[in-house]
């Protein structure tokens, strides 16, 4: 049954599947060993697809679902329907913070992350904003220990003071410390000119925004892609984040997806 299964399973993908195998071989394992290991493999051999966009070889899903194919929330995350925008989003008549989904990487080794989402924000929600504290408004996919991966940041330009995408405007005070922990590693959607456009999928880029937050446009049809310093097993979070409490602004995400590869 095994040598069946690893006939199969081998052209799916040469690093995910040989992670599995004991150093020792087979033989030191027992029959329930074996079983297991198995379905491992089936597993993880099932939840690798190619993604033209993030680049050759065969990508490990870590989180896929699209609210526009009935699927449901993430477990953290409520369906919010506001006006005429539905999506997943922190629960009603919350003060300001995040709300967390954890998405598991089955711990396979991973030193590169490609993914992307779409959203909407509502009311006043302002991306970097100005301030001291650690995140920014929008989506942020990082590691349980804060390494950071990507933010989807979000700005509603409501604020008196002007945009808050870093790439909309260069005078504007911003939120150096968020800045500095993403670093260039974020898009920044600018929902000014309709409040009901659709996040981080290139159309919400004006083309003074090109150089920094609409570079995806072009590149990799709204895919992130993401090189880390060395080889991790941890599972992703994907928060939802706002400053302020949910009567203020709310940031919804209709759809998302994360990829991880060895390479």
């Amino acid at each position: 049954m095994i040598v069946a299964m690893l006939c199969f399973a081998a052209p799916a993908s040469a690093s995910f599947l040989e992670q599995l195998f004991p150093p020792t071989g087979l033989c030191g394992l027992s029959q329930y060993e074996k079983q297991a290991l198995v379905q491992r493999l089936q597993t993880v051999a099932r939840n690798q697809v190619l993604v033209p966009d993030c680049g050759p070889g065969l990508w490990y899903v870590v989180a896929n679902f699209d609210l526009g194919n009935n699927d449901s929330c993430p477990p953290g995350w409520t369906l919010i329907t506001e006006g005429s925008v539905e999506g997943c989003s922190r629960d009603e008549n919350l003060d300001g913070g995040c709300a967390v989904s954890e998405f598991s990487t089955a711990g396979l080794e991973y030193n590169t992350v490609c993914g992307r989402a779409s959203g909407h924000a509502v009311g006043d929600i302002e991306g970097f904003d100005s301030g001291s504290s650690l995140s920014a408004e929008g989506l942020i996919i990082a590691t349980p220990n804060l390494q950071h991966i990507w933010m989807f940041a979000a700005d509603t330009n409501t604020s008196s003071s002007g945009p808050r995408c870093p790439c909309n405007n260069d005078t504007t005070p911003l939120n150096t410390v968020a800045l500095d922990f993403v670093e260039d590693n974020y898009f920044c959607g600018d929902t000014s000119s309709d409040p009901i456009k659709l996040l981080w999928g290139g159309d919400d880029c004006s083309a003074s925004a090109v150089p920094l937050c609409c570079n995806f446009n072009q590149d990799r049809g709204g895919y992130f892609l993401q090189s880390l310093p060395s080889l991790i097993t941890e599972n992703m979070n994907a928060a939802i984040c706002t400053n302020d409490g949910t009567s203020d602004g709310r940031v919804f995400v209709s759809s998302m997806e994360i990829y991880i590869q060895c390479s």
